[in-house]
């Protein structure tokens, strides 16, 4: 049986250490997981596996707020496109909420998104980077996707590479 834990906290260094071993304490196998820190911030997402559900599962460790909710196992999904989509635009406000809306609209699920503001090299000009990991099913138009990102970046006057991955 499978649990998606959900963790955030103050980061301190020994925070996935002691999260592993507090899962290995209780019994579970760690399968997968996504970790990162931000703004001195540490959160993730961890699916954990367990041959029979521990007795209590703890509320935090170090500190680290935990959620737990079991979860079906995921089943690899037949006909399924990934794509990758990268963008580097002005900084404004809205952006990503556009990206989104015409993910959203053709179809598109958005598996992943690591986003970012950095310093252009000569002018200073602060840059909004984003890479996006999405999945397409059977249903999706790749083109009208496709046509849809590129008038986004006319207007956002972006550059923006789309790239289909995997076909799974």
């Amino acid at each position: 049986m499978n649990y998606l834990l959900t963790v955030s906290g103050e980061d301190k260094k020994g925070l996935v250490e002691a999260l592993a071993t507090k899962i290995e304490s209780l019994g579970g196998n760690w399968l997968q997981s996504r970790l990162c820190r931000l703004e001195g911030q540490f959160a993730g997402i961890v699916t954990v596996e367990f041959s029979a559900p521990p007795q209590a599962f703890p509320e935090s460790v170090e500190t680290l707020t935990c959620q737990w909710k079991e979860v079906s196992e995921s089943r690899a999904q037949d006909g399924l496109t990934e794509a990758t989509i990268k963008i580097m635009a002005a900084d404004r406000p809205g952006i990503i909420k556009q990206i989104s809306r015409v993910l959203a609209s053709r179809g598109a699920n958005v598996e992943e998104v690591e986003s970012r503001v950095v310093s252009a090299p000569f002018s200073g000009e602060l840059m909004f980077e984003a890479i996006y990991r999405i999945s397409m099913d059977g249903t999706t138009d790749h083109k009208s996707l496709q046509d849809g990102l590129e008038s986004l970046a006319e207007e956002l006057m972006c550059d923006l590479d789309y790239k289909e991955t995997v076909t799974v």
